[in-house]
Parts: structure tokens; sequence; C-alpha cells
């Protein structure tokens, strides 16, 4: 299913989206995080909190016992430590851990280290849910992601608890959700809570007035323990957002609950085209929304010249393939059928395969044979890929518009799962559509809109 037909399967069984309102919040978010993540294909996991109690907390008394030495207690004791030493920031700086080279070639935080050095005199504590080797200014890494189970709840965790449960069984009662789904929203419920557990503690430690972050969705349990604590939450733009988005785009409905659906209360932007965007989708509303600009780190230049090192001279054009998470079959078939077509057709030409920071190098490497006219890399920097060529060739990915502060234009192939995504980006983006067996037109003075469309 495509993104905008999960949308449209959801919604019609929602209906005036009353069904998710606990006393506590709004579980819509989380609801649909459970079918579009599909944690039961991902592999089921127990769901101990839809237990009674007693049994519930047995089994935290026994997983506390077991795990009373290891290093995931020794470590969550840590958090709480660094959070007493650190209490009452102004700014709580929450980065996702992805990085990026410097022109030193040292790792630096991708999303925040230019803003770390816009905060001034505030007080800030920067840390990271992924370690950035070598990387100073993170003063803490929530690497083990995995809850410290209390032998025993405070009573806003109970009441918490209580109103999740008792919104599962209004989803359940109701009957309009398949089995399957109530198993992937069950799930959800588990995830969430984990999650409420895990910061909690944290944030009543370290108490800062503010905490700036990456995405609001997949983090409903953070922002429920955020918001506990009266701390403002502001989100920042993390890349594409389309009409077709899941958690960017909902129907009209829920402004009436938005309030309580574990959004931001606030969301800064590249600028006014992705404002306009948010505003449709009825997530945030125009007072909520600020401009920003571009604002993640971007280096732009290596010790040595780029063209030199790929030995460019051999080539007459250079085409980028900027990937995209779940997606790298179709790419790897892209790039096959681009090598094939060189070969036959004796072309001088490089294609460069910018792997996505979040997806395994391997699976290119190991699926695409060595060859003089290819270089798959996670490392090299975007901004210098994108200056030195000639074409970027993605799916539906926010480097098109990184493409065109490059000047550099931008082709998008036909996805059959992504079709609502690859439409709406040609739209905007005035990027041509191609199909994964054809090749892209070698002119490359496409008509492409001005940068100052999409960043302030």
């Amino acid at each position: 299913m495509t993104f905008e037909e999960i949308k449209k399967d959801f919604y019609a069984k929602a209906g005036d989206l009353s069904l998710f309102e606990g006393t506590k919040a709004n579980y819509l978010k989380v609801a649909l995080d459970g079918i579009k993540v599909n944690y039961q294909k991902q592999g089921a996991f127990k769901t101990p909190i839809f237990d009674n109690i007693f049994a519930f907390r047995l089994r935290n008394i026994l997983k506390r016992s077991i795990s009373f030495f290891s290093d995931q207690r020794k470590q969550y004791k840590k958090h709480l430590t660094m959070a007493k030493k650190n209490q009452n920031p102004d700014v709580f700086l929450l980065d996702p851990g992805r990085s990026s080279k410097n022109e030193f070639g040292e790792y630096v935080s991708f999303y925040f280290h230019k803003l770390y050095n816009e905060f001034g005199d505030r007080n800030i504590f920067f840390a990271s849910e992924k370690k950035i080797e070598n990387y100073a200014l993170h003063q803490d890494s929530y690497n083990d992601k995995a809850y410290y189970a209390p032998l025993t709840l405070s009573q806003q965790s109970k009441d918490v608890l209580k109103d999740i449960k008792k919104v599962y069984q209004n989803i359940k009662k109701q009957g309009y959700f398949s089995d399957p789904d109530l198993t992937n929203i069950r799930l959800a419920f588990q995830v969430f809570f984990n999650q409420y557990l895990y910061w909690s503690p944290i944030f009543k430690y370290l108490s800062p007035k503010e905490l700036h972050f990456i995405c609001h969705y997949h983090k409903e349990g953070m922002i429920m323990a955020a918001k506990q604590q009266n701390i403002k939450l502001i989100e920042y733009q993390h890349g594409l957002i389309a009409k077709s988005d899941i958690f960017y785009d909902f129907p009209k409905g829920i402004i009436s609950f938005r309030e309580k659906m574990l959004f931001a209360d606030q969301i800064k932007v590249y600028g006014q085209f992705w404002k306009d965007k948010i505003i449709s989708g009825h997530a945030y509303s125009d007072l909520q929304i600020e401009l920003k600009g571009f604002y993640q780190y971007e280096c732009t230049s290596f010790p040595s010249n780029i063209r030199e090192e790929f030995h460019s001279d051999n080539f007459d054009h250079i085409f980028l393939i900027t990937t995209q998470t779940y997606l790298a079959e179709a790419f790897i078939e892209y790039t096959q059928f681009l090598l094939n077509h060189i070969h036959e057709h004796k072309l001088k030409i490089l294609i460069i395969v910018k792997i996505h920071p979040s997806e395994d190098l391997n699976i290119y490497t190991e699926n695409l044979s060595p060859n003089p006219n290819l270089i798959i890399t996670k490392e090299l920097a975007l901004a210098p890929l994108l200056k030195t060529s000639d074409l970027n060739i993605t799916i539906y990915s926010t480097t098109v518009y990184d493409a065109l502060r490059h000047n550099t234009p931008s082709v998008l192939l036909n996805h059959s799962k992504c079709r609502d995504y690859v439409f709406e980006l040609h739209q905007d983006s005035q990027s041509p559509i191609i199909e994964l067996k054809q090749f892209p037109n070698l002119d490359f003075n496409q008509k492409t809109l001005t940068v100052d469309h999409f960043f302030s």
C-alpha cells in the first residue's frame, strides 16, 4: 500500500477521531504509528502493559532482579546522574545522532552543530540518541534506548497506563480495525509506554525549560513525558514534507483534538513553502510555525579537490544517485541498468551512489559488482557531491531541494510504491519523472525553481 492508501484506510475506520481520546491525551498518533511501522511484520514482542497490574509488577521485579548488575542498568543510572548534574538548563538539545564530516574529516552533528552556536549565552544541555564518535559537544548519549523497568509505578505512570488500556479497549470494541491492525496498535502502545517510562525520570531530574528535537512522530512517549514536566517542545523540520506524509498531513477533524495529540508546541521550518504544506495538513497552526531557513551543518569542500579524487577528467558527466531507506532494491536495479547502458553505448559517465545515513552500505556493495564507472559512498558529504555532479537521481528525497541550492538538476525515478510522493515532488520541484528502465536526458539545462522558493 502507498502512504496515501494507508491513510485512506486508517481514517475510514477511525471515525470522528474521538475513538483515540483519553483523559491524558489523544492517542491517534500512537495507533497510526502501529499501522505505519507494522511492528508485527518486524517481529512481534511482548505487551506486558496489557497484563493485570500484579502480573505487570511481577514481571518488572523479575526483570529488575535479572538486570541488577547489567550494563543496561548501569548505563541508565549514568543518564540520571548526568541529568541531576546538569539540572535546569534553558535548552535541552536532543540530537538524533546523524553525523557529517567537516573539512578536516571529523564527524560533527548534522542537525545541531550549527544551531548549538546560535544559542549564545543560554545554558544548554546537548545530548544525542546515537553516539557520534569523538564529538566533544555531546554531554550524554542515549544509545541504550531500552527502558529501566521500575519496581513500582508512580501514580502518574499508573494513570497513563490506565488511560491507554481504556483507549485500546475502545478501539477494539469499535470493531472496524482488523486483527492484524489491532495487534500493531497494541504493540505501538507498548512502545509508547516503554518510551514514556524511559524519559520520565530523565526529564524530571534534568528539568529543562525547552526541548529541541527532530521529528514529532515515533516519539509520542517522550513527548508525553516532557509535557508532564511542563517542558516547551520545539521541533525542527528534518527533510521532505508532503501531502502524502502520514504524520504531517491529517484530516481537518484533528484540529479540535490537536492540543492533546502529542505534537510539539512549535515547529521551525526551512521556508514559507513548507509552512504552507504543514498548515494545509493541520498538524500545526500558523502561530506555531516559525521560518528558520536551512539550519543543518553542511561541509561544502574537502581537503582535496573532489573531482581530482574521482579522476573526473576521464568522464564527460557525473550522475549522483541519492538513495533512501527501504528502497535499496529499486536503486540497485536502476544503478545496474545505468552501468549496462553506459557499457553498451561506451559512454564516459561516472555513477556515484550516495547511501542514505540510515542504510547499510553492504546492501549496495554486495549487490553491485566493482566497476570503473561506479563509486559507492556513505562517508562523503552530500553538498560537494551535489556541486560536482551534473545530475541528481532519486525517488522522492529532500536531496532534490538540496540540489537546487547547488544549481544541480534532479530527476525522479517512478516507483509504484511511492507514486503519490513522486508525483507531488514532480509538481512542486518541476523535476522530471523517468522510469526504472529509462536513461536520463543529457540536457542538463532543465527549468527549475529558484532556491528562495523553498528556503528563507
